[in-house]
């Protein structure tokens, strides 16, 4: 029999597995400190030059333009109504005999050339009617002496003063849109006038 051969004891290999595995784990690395980076500087913008304050303009004074004179309210004389500027020819404004017998005549041509024509005008009609009243009524107070010749005469005067002013007034406010009252009153005042005059060289009637 054959003696089996002693199997020489297999002798540990040194571990160079582990060696390699131990070469494998990575070594540690030694902690990196992050150098802190340095902050940019501030970036100082320039100061930005503040505008000079432009001086106050100083606005000439604008030279003092003159008012236009509002233009002044004619006063109306003493005794004159605004009344007989509008109508000066009123019939009541009549005072001498001689101006109202004028003023008659005037008014029945005026109707008897109206009649040819087959028309009529009541208003001419009415004046004339008043005419007449007013001179009857004049004649009455001086034949019943509520008013001596005197008077009258000094009526008179006074009426012709009154309407001379009244004639100035109407030509300064009417115009020529006043033209024909305005004859119509000059006409009436140089009647007047005419009677004074007349009744001042024969003097008082008997």
């Amino acid at each position: 029999a054959k003696t089996p051969k002693p199997t020489p004891a297999k002798t540990p290999k040194p571990t160079e597995e582990k060696a390699t595995v131990a070469a494998e784990k990575p070594t540690p690395k030694p902690a990196v400190t992050e150098k802190p980076k340095p902050k940019p500087a501030a970036v100082t913008k320039p100061a930005v030059a503040t505008e000079k304050p432009k001086p106050a303009v100083t606005q000439k004074p604008k030279p003092a333009v003159a008012e236009k004179p509002k233009p002044k309210v004619r006063p109306l004389p003493p005794g004159v109504t605004m009344e007989e500027v509008k109508n000066p020819n009123d019939i009541m404004s009549y005072k001498s005999f001689d101006a109202l017998e004028d003023e008659i005549k005037a008014i029945e041509r005026k109707l008897r050339i109206l009649k040819r024509s087959g028309q009529a005008n009541k208003t001419l009609e009415q004046r004339k009617q008043q005419a007449e009243l007013i001179k009857d009524a004049a004649i009455l107070a001086v034949q019943e002496e509520k008013m001596s010749f005197a008077d009258y005469l000094d009526l008179l005067r006074l009426t012709i003063v009154h309407d001379e002013k009244l004639a100035e007034e109407v030509v300064a406010r009417r115009g020529e849109e006043g033209r024909k009252d305005h004859a119509k009153l000059v006409k009436r005042i140089e009647i007047m006038k005419s009677e004074l005059k007349g009744a001042e060289e024969q003097g008082e009637p008997e």
